[in-house]
This record gives structure tokens, sequence and C-alpha cells, in this order.
């Protein structure tokens, strides 16, 4: 791997470097007007590793809650996920170590925000919790015959890491809280919450219902495309943990998601 790093201009103090492996190290911030930026060197491979992990959604998907065939990877750019996710940990844990206010990531010309870096990587951990449950329930299911077989979930998932499956759900779910904390009003991280609170808390859906309702409540006056959205799934997702299932809100949910063109949301509302 070339040593070689991206150019960063204009820095006055200290930088961040990272190593061929992730790891980062450094000790100061540098501060632009009333944001704190905390500038980083990576190597060019490293960089395209970057730009993948911009690029790469966090929207919310349907199903994810619902069962085995709601994950999906979530695209990581040039580098392994496993890569990925040891160079926004080292970031973090460098940024952690400059307090609260070190909320700003500059890397060439990506900028990152604290609280996208949290969302990024708990989405990883969430995708990777998800294809456990998909790599275990098709190595179980891979001999059985025909199309048309009977399934017994509780034999297929008998012998399931659950231990590790957890750890991951709630490893996402502490990322999230300190983005939350960050920025209070966020919807999108909310969305993020409240959905791993419904895997974690299955007998329980207060906690989940509390944050669908406070996301509600964010965007009682939604102003674009992207809003509209998260509110209709945060209608979706709050009517269906109710026992029995909102069915009203459900419609209300259904008719906003086909407005917004949206048919994977709508397939999952008439499912």
């Amino acid at each position: 791997m070339s040593e070689e790093s991206a150019e960063i201009r204009n820095v006055k103090g200290d930088v961040v470097a990272a190593t061929g492996g992730g790891n980062i190290v450094g000790k100061e911030i540098t501060i632009k007007g009333d944001v704190n930026n905390y500038y980083v060197t990576l190597t060019p491979e490293q960089m395209q590793w970057m730009k993948g992990i911009k690029a790469m959604p966090t929207e919310v998907q349907p199903g994810n809650a619902a069962g085995i065939e709601g994950g999906k990877t979530a695209p990581v750019g040039g580098g392994t996920q496993k890569g990925n996710s040891e160079l926004m940990t080292g970031i973090l844990e460098a940024l952690k170590k400059q307090g609260k206010d070190a909320n700003e990531v500059v890397a060439g010309d990506i900028h990152f925000s604290r609280v996208e870096l949290l969302m990024k990587k708990a989405v990883l951990l969430k995708t990777d919790a998800d294809q456990m449950l998909i790599d275990h329930a098709s190595k179980k299911t891979a001999r059985q015959p025909g199309p048309s077989f009977q399934v017994d979930l509780n034999k297929v998932f008998a012998d399931f890491d659950e231990s590790t499956w957890t750890k991951k759900l709630k490893e996402a779910y502490t990322l999230l809280e300190e983005a939350n904390q960050i920025d209070p009003t966020d919807t999108e991280v909310l969305l993020h919450i409240a959905q791993l609170l419904i895997l974690l808390t299955p007998d329980d859906p207060s906690d989940e219902q509390r944050v669908l309702y406070r996301i509600q409540n964010l965007l009682n006056a939604p102003g674009d495309d992207v809003e509209r959205f998260r509110l209709a799934q945060a209608t979706f997702l709050l009517a269906s943990t109710h026992k029995p299932m909102l069915m009203d809100s459900i419609r209300d949910a259904r008719l906003m998601f086909d407005k917004l063109g949206r048919p994977e949301w709508v397939r999952q509302c008439d499912d």
C-alpha cells in the first residue's frame, strides 16, 4: 500500500494521520469560525474508501424490522466492509478523545459530520446483523426439497448465534444514541433507533413508539419530500407496532408512499 497521503491545505496545528491498517493517530483539532474541524490525512486507497463511505446510503429499508428477508447489504465503496468499519471506528475514537465539540471531519475534499459517521457505522453493524440471519437461514434451508417446502423457523434458528447478533444491534444502538445526543432533531437517526428497539425489545413496543411519536411531532409540517418520506416511515412503523395493527394509519402511510413514488414501501404496507 502506498504511503502517499491525501493533500490537506490551510491546516493550523496538528493533523490526524491514518495508517494503512485504519488506525488513527492525532492530538489536536483546528477551529474555523464556530465549527470544530478535525483534519485527517489518508492514503489514496483510504480516500477511495472514504468516498465509498460518503456515498453509502443510510435510509431505513422496508422489512428490516420484520424478518430475515429485510436486511440489505449496504454498499461500502472500494474498501471491504470490515476495513471501512475499522476506518470509521478509528476516526470516531480520535474524535471522542477531542471531546464533545469535535463534530466535523475533513479528509481532502470530503466532509463528514460526527453524526453522519456514527450513523453510517451503526448501519454497517445493522447490516452485519441482518446478514447473520440471512446466512444462517440460507445454510439451514439449502438442502430442503422444492420451492413449496414448509420451514419451521424455530428449528432453523435453534442454534443461531443470538448473542453475537444482539451484541451487534446493541453496539449500533449505542452509536445512534450518541448521534441523537449531538443532534436530537435528526429524524433519520431516530428512525434507526426505533427500528433497533423493535428488534431489541420485541415484548415492549412502548419504547419505539415514544421515538416514533417524537418523529411525527418533529415532522408535523414536512418541508420537502425527504421529510414527507420519513414521516410516512414513522407512521407505518408506529402503526405496525400496535396490537392489533392500526390499519387506518397503514393506509395513510401507503398513500404517502404512493405519492412519493416509493413502491417498495407500498408493497410493505400491502403485505
